[in-house]
């Protein structure tokens, strides 16, 4: 059974290869907790994030339409409570819906 630290890299890699949306987030946790409500899944995405952003793992902003990424300005709190707003309970993110993320530091490919 996969463990919450592989749902993280799992995460984390797709971070790499690109920016990613919340919905994506929330439906990743969804295939990882698959007999979880939509609250229990809910809970883990928020924990999830909170811990990536508190540890500059990620960053939170949105795609631009050059490619690149705009990063929201703020602490790890700030960005949560957004987060949260975007997805009341009972909620369920659908495509291009909330923030995205993307790693904040980009691996090499060779490093991967």
């Amino acid at each position: 059974m996969p463990t919450l630290e592989s749902l993280k890299q799992s995460i984390l890699t797709e971070c790499d290869e690109d920016h990613v949306g919340l919905w994506s987030v929330f439906r990743e946790v969804e295939e990882f907790l698959p007999k979880r409500d939509e609250t229990a899944v809910r809970n883990q995405v928020l924990r999830l994030l909170h811990e990536l952003l508190v540890a500059h793992e990620i960053k939170a902003g949105f795609p631009t339409p050059e490619g690149r990424f705009r990063s929201l300005k703020g602490t790890p709190e700030k960005i949560m409570a957004r987060i949260e707003a975007e997805l009341p309970v009972g909620h369920r993110p659908t495509i291009g819906e909330g923030l995205w993320f993307t790693r904040a530091t980009k691996r090499s490919r060779k490093s991967i």
